[in-house]
């Protein structure tokens, strides 16, 4: 579960990063065009004071909206980031281990259920200091042994 959990931030991350490249490249093909723009108008006629008042505004809200874009967009890159450092627990010999808080909530059951367990010897741990700990490759044994095919 944890590693479904950082392969979706992977993939979000990369998707953040799109954005930013076509963010940028929004922006830069913006500022093409209104250039454009300008230089055709300019050329063409001679723009009336109103006129080029009009399309200085329309620039810069655009600038606006895409400077707010870009923002928008490196915050949620630096917030996701963060996200996966914090939620990404590097292994032990390729191993990940898990709290028996972090059992219940996986497995959905009490920590009581996992003390049980435990001590009728269904569930291999390691004891470290006071605290108890489950390799996941073990649990996810035990749940393959106990699956059954539905019968229909």
């Amino acid at each position: 579960m944890n590693n479904q959990l950082g392969k979706q931030l992977i993939s979000l991350l990369e998707l953040v990063e799109k954005l930013s490249v076509i963010a940028s490249e929004i922006k830069t093909h913006t500022k093409s065009i209104v250039d454009q723009s300008m230089n055709k108008s300019g050329s063409m006629t001679t723009p009336k004071k109103d006129d080029s008042l009009m399309k200085h505004a329309k620039t810069n809200q655009s600038d606006e909206r895409i400077i707010s874009l870009m923002k928008t967009i490196e915050t949620l890159s630096s917030t996701l980031s963060e996200i996966r450092q914090s939620t990404m627990r590097r292994p032990l010999n390729n191993e990940f281990y898990l709290t028996d808080n972090e059992l219940s909530v996986r497995l959905k059951i009490s920590r009581r259920t996992i003390q049980e367990w435990r001590y009728s010897g269904q569930i291999s741990y390691f004891r470290i200091g006071g605290k108890m700990v489950f390799r996941e490759s073990d649990i996810q044994a035990i749940l393959e042994k106990g699956f059954r095919n539905s019968f229909r």
